[in-house]
Parts: structure tokens; sequence; C-alpha cells
């Protein structure tokens, strides 16, 4: 990793000499070997499961490009939330058989609108959402629908089972009602919760599932699907996770089913590195610190930070070796809170540069333009590949104005 960093710090001093510092907002630099190596080590760490990436994380048509082009063709797909994010997959090739349209909150209409696109697989998880299907069943004669339910890691980052999944006690009357209305179910899914650090909330899930596949059997299905979700992160051992799922899989019999797990952030977060623009410094001598604004903030770019409780470092781009002093870096909103860094650095310049690596997940995606400041327009520079490899954007994603994907002003500026 540590080699990548350099490249993405020599390559990005190259891009911020072409830049005025007066004028300029920060860039990206993407980094697709790094997206390889995840979905290789994904692959290798959880052998037969599917990899459907969860476009949520991160939409950026130069990481759906990557993983379409890397993944493996016969199993792997996307994990999409919205009709938006399912057309932006199918613009960039992606196979609409192997999109899990897994959001609970839908439309009849969308939903009626992601069949008519071939997106079948999708997802309920109460007896509300099941009689929302069963009248439009004419118009989704052989919709996929999978169960979802609670299995949750109470140590998780950012938990999800406040709002979606059946509980345990609620699954059999959901599937009795898919039974009635004789729609097809397909199988199970749950999300343990993003960010996850006990793989022991997957083998409650996989023993759900299990147990509601026995039921289902009675009624005289056959499903074939277990969705186990994301929660993956490179901040733990894909390794050990990827051990203790297998060996539950095996212990309740369910290896001729076909697994999907939906990573996000382990797949995008070392893929992207953000270089701010210094634009404001405050020197109090008095308390031996500095307030500095960047071009971005927690409102922007750096939102996860509040999100996710994180606190980030930065980063010089071209240091001076002066003595470090206390510093806080905020954004440039008038939100007092807009705070993403606070620690020792080394003094800054106004129109210094500053990298912040690893900024993959959750930063474009939940971005605002708070204030009317224009947070998700920032240009995004490849990194050459070690193969020089380039990876080939459609030219219906190449937009400036308006991406269906965000529907706001941006520039991708590929």
């Amino acid at each position: 990793m540590k080699a990548y960093q350099d490249k993405v710090f020599d390559f990005a001093r190259k891009c911020a000499k072409e830049k005025d510092p007066n004028k300029d907002s920060g860039f990206w630099v993407f980094c697709p070997d790094l997206v390889i190596e995840a979905i290789e080590h994904f692959h290798k760490a959880m052998g037969p499961i599917c990899l459907y990436y969860a476009v949520k994380c991160n939409p950026c048509p130069y990481i759906v490009k990557t993983v379409l082009e890397k993944h493996n063709k016969e199993k792997d797909g996307f994990d999409c939330a919205s009709i938006n994010e399912i057309k932006e997959v199918l613009k960039l090739g992606g196979d609409p058989t192997k999109i899990s349209f897994s959001q609970i909150a839908k439309t009849s209409s969308e939903i009626i609108e992601a069949y008519n696109l071939g997106v079948k697989l999708t997802l309920v998880d109460s007896l509300e959402e099941v009689e929302k299907i069963a009248k439009i069943k004419d118009q989704v004669k052989d919709i996929q629908l999978l169960i979802r339910y609670q299995s949750n890691d109470p140590s998780a980052e950012y938990s999800l089972g406040g709002k979606f999944g059946a509980d345990e006690d609620e699954i059999e009357d959901i599937l009795n009602l898919i039974h009635k209305y004789k729609l097809n179910f397909v199988g199970t899914h749950f999300h343990i919760g993003s960010g996850a650090h006990n793989p022991a909330a997957f083998s409650n899930g996989i023993r759900i599932a299990r147990e509601t596949f026995d039921k289902a059997i009675k009624l005289g299905y056959n499903p074939n699907i277990v969705n186990i979700g994301g929660g993956f992160s490179q901040e733990e051992s894909i390794d050990y996770f990827g051990q203790v799922i297998l060996d539950n899989i095996k212990k309740y019999g369910l290896e001729k089913m076909k697994i999907i797990a939906e990573p996000g952030r382990f797949i995008a977060v070392n893929a992207l590195s953000y270089i701010a623009n210094v634009l404001y410094k405050h020197k109090k001598e008095k308390k031996n610190m500095i307030y500095y604004s960047l071009d971005n903030g927690i409102h922007g770019n750096l939102a996860f930070c509040a999100l996710f409780n994180k606190t980030i470092e930065c980063i010089p781009l071209n240091p001076r070796g002066t003595s470090k002093i206390h510093s806080i870096m905020g954004g440039q909103t008038c939100d007092s809170h807009d705070i993403v860094c606070d620690f020792d650095l080394e003094e800054l310049e106004i129109g210094d540069w500053v990298v912040f690596y690893c900024l993959g997940a959750y930063s474009m995606s939940i971005a605002t333009n708070f204030n009317g400041f224009e947070a998700r327009s920032r240009p995004i520079y490849q990194l050459p590949t070690d193969k020089n490899e380039t990876i080939k954007i459609p030219e219906e994603i190449e937009v400036k104005g308006i991406p269906a994907l965000w529907g706001i002003p941006n520039s991708w500026n590929l």
C-alpha cells in the first residue's frame, strides 16, 4: 500500500503543478490497480461467493467500469439501491441478470421499471412490501424475491438494523404471505452493518437462512440464493471473515446455493485519494495553533468523517520540513462543526495542497452542495496502472452538467 501512496503522491504533484491554487479546487487521483487488487483478494478469501459491488459506496464510473472489466463475469454483479444506479451500471455494460435491487423502500413503478430493464432480483422485509408486489404481480410475473432480515454486528461502525430487515420472528409470516400470493421466493438477505468487526453476525445470519429455507421447502419452494450483504473493510482481515463465512455455509449445508456478498468499502476505499487546496489560514499565536479551511469538508467529499465519526490526517504535497504545530482543518462552509482534522502538522500557507489517502468509500456518493459549494464538481485523474492499461468510460457517461446518477451539477472531467 505504501508503494501506491508514493505513486499517488508523485502523480498528484505533477497534476498540482498545472493548477492555479487561487482559483482551482481540489481534485481526485484514481488508482485502478487498487480496485483490481481488492477484487482479487476478495475472490481469494471468499472462494465461490459472488461479488456484487455495492454501487452506493461510490458510483464513480471509473470504479464501476474497473469492477466490470476485472470481476468474474460468470458469477459477479452489482448491488444497486435505485433506478438511477441500475441505469448507470447498465450504461457501463453491466448485465441486468446480475444486479440485485437491494433496497427496501421502492415504489411500485420503480419495481416495474427495474423489471423491464431486466433486473428481476429484489427483496422484501415486511408484509406490506409483499402486498405491494402482489398488486403488480401481473406486470412482474417472474420477479425473484429475497426476504431481508436482521443479523446485526453491534460493533459495526454504522448499523443498518434500525431501519432495515425483518425481525427473526416475522420471517415465517412474510414467507407464508409470499406463498399465498404465489410469488417467487428465491432466497434470503441480511446485512450485518457497514464497517463490521465481528464476523459472528454472519454465522447468525446464515443460520437463519438455513431455517428459512427449510420452511420454504415445505411450502414447495426451491430457494437457491443467500445474500450475506456487505460490512467488509480494509481494516479487518477479509481472510478471517471469509473463513468464518465459508465454515458456516458448510455447517448449515448451503454449499450448493448461490452465495452473494455486497462489498462496497472493501473494493473502493483505497482506490481514490483527494488532494485539497488550502483556502484560508488563521494563526493563533497565543494558543500556539493554526486553523485552516480547505475546499472540501464534512458537507462535501469528507462527509464520512461525520457519518462514521472518523478523524483523518492529511499530508502536505510539498512539505517544507518545518516544525509541527497543532492544526485544525475545516471545510469552507459557514458551519463551525465542519472540521475534518485536528492534529499536529507542519505549518502550511494559503495555496498549498494536502493529500488525503484512501477516500474512495462514502465520499463522492454522500457529498452535498451545502452553501452552494459544488463539492461534487471535482476533476478525477487516473494514475497509470502497472500494466499501462486504461479504463475506458463510455461516451454517454462523460457528462458535463447533469449526470443521470446524481442529478445535480457536476463534471467528472474524465
